[in-house]
């Protein structure tokens, strides 16, 4: 049910895309803070439609959970 669960895609595809050294900079200082950085602007980069597509989904989910009676859904 939660809808930033499905920001999480598109928002590492991003990073993977234009960051891919940061596959191979370990985990030291200076790789979190490019990581850092790399994150800010792939969240930046986000389009509104997705997040506005992922409110719109909202009714469905609930009525997907009332269905299921609180159990598992597709969402």
């Amino acid at each position: 049910m939660n809808l930033i669960e499905h920001a999480w895609f598109p928002l590492k595809k991003y990073v993977l895309d234009h960051y891919p050294e940061l596959l191979d900079m370990g985990a030291g200082e200076d790789a979190v803070i490019a990581l850092a950085k790399a994150l800010v602007e792939a969240w930046n980069s986000l389009p509104d439609s997705l997040f506005h597509a992922l409110i719109d989904s909202m009714p469905r989910r609930v009525k997907a959970l009332y269905d299921a009676k609180g159990w598992h859904t597709k969402y």
